[in-house]
């Protein structure tokens, strides 16, 4: 069975100047690193996520992000290193609308796929390919 590891947040925003140049102020720092218009790493485990960008640039999504509402949007990640086995394990344990698996290589190879919470909460799980 597969397990769950280090977690993040990121806050889905739509204009990322602008969210970068607040954060900034906010934490005193500036950002570790940036993926073009669509991802900032803020701090160590936390970043910040354009979703126009990938449907612009047809990248694969899942509605929940194809449906953002912008504002209180925070997205909690969990790392695996098994996402086929938690994908499994998230469904038996009553996750739902449970998200086929998505892979995007654009920093990097991802696997990830999105479910919600028993409250309603939407739930990241991702995997990082080799």
């Amino acid at each position: 069975m597969g397990s769950l590891w280090q977690a993040e947040t990121y806050l889905k925003v739509k204009d990322m100047e602008r969210a970068i140049g607040f954060y900034e102020k906010l934490l005193g720092v500036e950002v570790l690193s940036r993926y073009k218009n669509r991802w900032t790493s803020v701090l160590g485990a936390f970043g910040l996520y354009n979703p126009a960008f990938d449907i612009e640039n047809n990248v694969e999504i899942t509605d929940f992000d194809r449906e953002t509402v912008f504002g209180n949007n925070v997205i909690v990640v969990f790392h695996t290193d098994d996402i086929d086995e938690e994908h499994k394990r998230v469904k038996s344990i009553g996750g739902r609308n449970v998200s086929e698996i998505r892979r995007i290589n654009l920093a990097a190879p991802y696997r990830f796929f999105h479910f919600q919470d028993t409250e309603g909460n939407v739930i990241e799980v991702g995997q990082y390919d080799a």
